[in-house]
């Protein structure tokens, strides 16, 4: 039985995570992850660590109210809080607004939108400190409780679709493509055996680690249940939809913003779709690397540390067909 070891959201797009022993599953991902989004000034389309590596050095927080979803008790003038090396703290109001006049088009990977500019003092502090000329844009979309009627979130400029080929109906806010990320200590201990300097979880940036599994058994899970140690009925029901390919954020020592060549150069001998036999019928796969899964939940809750994990198997075919 697989046990949830960490949570982690990231609620600017490419900075620094936080750890929580609590959090709030909402319609797309973690309460507050990925809700914020750093754009380049003129073409409006998002940064991360691969343009900036620097970026994994601003430190973000929220209040505990927020990530734990108590909208309710939330102060009015809560604050997103980012602090970097060298720079003074600057913090962007969390309330919601309904100025419209607020919301720019901006362009995250395939999606192009309407996110909200949070304004020219954290524009120019986070300009100062990546060097380059950057808007701050918060995630505007208000899914519905309907959330999974299909064409819902495409016809909103606000909302942001997953792709409908691995998880139609369903939505995320400025993740790379899905709401959440899961991954297992299990798969680390093992990947790390191949590497001559062991790396620490937080390269690869996950929402939920397990414990307690075997290497890389989540290749076979189709479903996992997360619910209480006690076997309580409130729990979330997760769709194990796709393998996350890795790209060279996980080369960013996430403590100095050194970039390496690991682990990229060892997945590719372990862990390509070429390797795990997954490219016959997806042939781009053949060299894309893998670690860890999206998932997307299939209702509201609470997650905490210590949760246990039930999974479905399913066995994946030799030419995966991800459906």
């Amino acid at each position: 039985m697989a046990t949830v070891s960490s949570l982690r959201v990231y609620p600017v797009k490419g900075c620094k995570g936080i750890e929580l022993d609590t959090a709030m599953m909402t319609p797309t991902g973690l309460a507050f992850d990925r809700h914020w989004v750093v754009v380049r000034e003129g073409t409006m389309k998002f940064m991360s660590q691969r343009q900036i590596p620097q970026m994994c050095l601003i430190e973000v927080s929220l209040p505990i109210e927020a990530l734990h979803g108590q909208w309710g008790q939330l102060d009015p003038a809560a604050a997103l809080v980012l602090n970097a090396p060298g720079m003074e703290p600057v913090q962007v109001p969390i309330s919601k607004t309904a100025d419209d006049s607020l919301l720019r088009e901006c362009t995250v990977w395939e999606w192009k939108g309407l996110a909200q500019d949070e304004g020219d003092e954290v524009a120019q502090w986070l300009s100062e400190f990546m060097g380059t000329a950057v808007r701050l844009m918060r995630y505007r979309g208000t899914p519905t409780s309907s959330r999974h009627e299909a064409g819902e979130a495409h016809a909103d400029p606000c909302r942001r679709p997953t792709d409908p080929e691995w998880a139609p109906g369903f939505e995320t806010a400025f993740s790379d493509g899905y709401p959440v990320l899961l991954a297992t200590e299990a798969d680390l201990e093992d990947l790390n055996r191949h590497l001559a300097t062991p790396l620490p979880m937080n390269r690869f940036r996950p929402n939920i680690i397990l414990k307690d599994t075997e290497p890389w058994v989540t290749d076979n899970w189709a479903k996992v249940k997360i619910c209480p140690q006690d076997g309580g009925t409130d729990g979330v029901d997760f769709l194990v939809t796709k393998p996350c390919s890795r790209c060279k954020v996980t080369t960013v020592n996430q403590d100095t913003a050194e970039v390496g060549l690991e682990p990229l150069a060892t997945l590719a001998s372990v862990r390509s779709g070429g390797v795990l036999g997954w490219d016959a019928g997806r042939k781009n796969w053949r060299h894309q690397v893998f670690f860890g899964w999206n998932v997307v939940a299939q209702q509201e809750g609470r997650l905490r540390v210590g949760d246990v994990a039930l999974a479905s198997i399913q066995e994946r075919p030799g030419a995966f067909e991800g459906v």
